[in-house]
C-alpha cells in the first residue's frame, strides 16, 4: 500500500509473458473473472472489507524487465487493463519492487536510494525509491517521481502534392471545432436584429473585446485579448457580416492576428424566429486556431472555444432581452413632441389676436381726432 492499495501478481503463474498488450488481456474472460475473484479476496486479507463495488485494491501483473532495475507492470483499473500506466500504482510496483519479499522484488536488493524504472505497454515511468534497513527490517522511506513534458520539434515540414497519390485523410480532431445552440430572448425580433448590428452590445458580449469600430455596413474592426490555458494574446481582426436577410439571419465571421501566439479564425450563423415568449435566436459555431496556440491541443481549443461562445450568446441573449422596453420608450416620445407641436402651434396664433386688436385701435383714433378740432 504505497499511493495506491495493490494486489500484484506474477504473471507466471497465471501462464502469462506478462508483456501482452491491454486488449488481449481484457479479451480474455476467464483471466478477467479469476483476477476479480483473486481481488474480492485481496480486499478481505488487507482488511478492506467487501470491494466488490470498489475500485480498490487494484490488481497488477508483473513480470522481469529488461535490467537489474526495471520491472514489467499490466495495471487494471481494476476491471479493465490500463492503456499505460497510472502514476500511483507506479509508485506502489516500484516500491514492492524494492523492497524484499515480494512477489514483484527485485533479483537484486540493496538499501539507500535507487531508481527503478516501471515498464509498461506505452512505454516506462521512472520511480525513485529510497529503502532504510535491510533483510525483514527493510522499509520505504521515500518514493517519488517527477511527471515532465518537454518540447521535441518545432517548425514547418513541406511535402509536395505528388507525395500522395490521393488527397489525405483528414485525421480526427483537425476538423474546425462547431457547435450548436439556441437562445429565448423576451423581446421582439426587430430589436434582437438591432442588437446584432450594433457594435457596443457586440463589443460588451464579445469575451476579452477592448474595441471594436464599425467601419461600414457589414464591416468592423476589432481587438480581443483571448487565454488559452498558459498562452495569453491580443489578437487584432476584422469581422465581416454576410448573407444579411434582415431581420430573420445572417452570418458574423471574424479573422485576427496574434503575433508569435498564431493566429484564429471563426463564425457564426445566426437565425431568429417570432415566437409567442418573444425570439428564438439559433446559431451555429466554428472555430480555428493555428500556430503556437494550435499545439496546446484539441482538448484544451475546443473547451476554450466552446466556453467563449457560451460566454459571447448568453451575454447577447441578457442585453437584447432588457432592451425589449424599446419600443415603449419610442411611444412615449412620440406623445412628447406631439403635445410639444401643439403648444408651438397655439403660441403662433396668439400673437396674431393681439396684432388685430391694435389694428382696430388705429382705426377709431381718427374720429376722436375731428371731435377735438370742432371744439377748436
Amino acid at each position: 500500500d504505497a499511493a495506491m492499495p495493490l494486489m500484484i501478481i506474477r504473471a507466471a503463474d497465471l501462464g502469462l509473458s506478462g508483456r501482452e498488450a491491454p486488449a488481449e488481456l481484457d479479451a480474455d474472460r476467464a483471466l478477467m473473472d479469476r483476477l476479480e475473484a483473486l481481488r474480492r479476496a485481496a480486499g478481505q486479507a488487507m482488511g478492506l472489507g467487501d470491494v466488490s463495488a470498489s475500485v480498490v485494491p487494484k490488481p497488477v501483473l508483473v513480470s522481469a524487465g529488461d535490467s537489474d532495475d526495471s520491472l514489467c507492470s499490466r495495471y487494471f483499473t481494476p476491471r479493465r487493463c490500463h492503456a499505460s500506466h497510472a502514476v500511483t500504482g507506479a509508485i506502489g510496483v516500484a516500491a514492492a519492487f524494492a523492497l524484499p519479499g515480494t512477489v514483484a522484488s527485485g533479483v537484486v536488493q540493496r538499501s539507500g536510494t535507487r531508481g527503478v524504472a516501471v515498464q509498461h505497454p506505452q512505454g516506462r515511468i521512472d520511480v525513485t525509491v529510497q529503502i532504510e534497513g535491510q533483510g525483514d527490517d527493510a522499509r520505504i522511506a521515500r518514493a517519488a517521481l517527477v511527471r515532465t513534458a518537454r518540447k521535441i520539434l518545432q517548425g514547418d515540414l513541406h511535402i509536395p502534392h505528388y507525395v500522395f497519390s490521393k488527397p489525405p485523410t483528414p485525421i480526427e480532431g483537425d476538423d474546425p471545432m462547431k457547435m450548436t445552440g439556441e437562445e429565448i430572448i423576451p423581446a421582439p425580433i426587430e430589436t434582437v436584429w438591432q442588437a446584432l448590428n450594433d457594435p457596443d452590445v457586440l463589443k460588451q458580449c464579445i469575451p476579452g473585446c477592448e474595441t471594436i469600430t464599425k467601419k461600414s455596413a457589414t464591416e468592423m474592426s476589432a481587438r480581443v485579448v483571448v487565454k488559452m490555458g498558459p498562452v495569453k494574446a491580443g489578437f487584432n481582426g476584422n469581422v465581416h457580416l454576410k448573407d444579411l436577410k434582415p431581420p430573420h439571419s445572417y452570418r458574423i465571421e471574424g479573422k485576427g492576428e496574434g503575433g508569435l501566439a498564431g493566429h484564429a479564425s471563426g463564425g457564426a450563423s445566426v437565425s431568429l424566429e417570432t415566437i409567442p415568449e418573444g425570439t428564438r435566436m439559433t446559431y451555429d459555431v466554428d472555430a480555428q486556431v493555428g500556430g503556437k496556440m494550435a499545439m496546446l491541443g484539441s482538448r484544451l481549443i475546443d473547451s476554450t472555444a466552446r466556453s467563449l461562445a457560451g460566454q459571447f450568446f448568453d451575454k447577447f441573449a441578457a442585453i437584447a432581452g432588457s432592451m425589449k422596453t424599446a419600443p415603449v420608450v419610442k411611444k412615449v416620445a412620440a406623445k412628447k413632441a406631439v403635445k410639444k407641436a401643439v403648444k408651438k402651434v397655439a403660441a403662433k396664433k396668439a400673437p396674431a389676436k393681439k396684432k388685430a386688436v391694435k389694428v382696430k385701435a388705429k382705426a377709431k383714433a381718427p374720429p376722436a381726432r375731428k371731435k377735438q378740432k370742432k371744439k377748436k
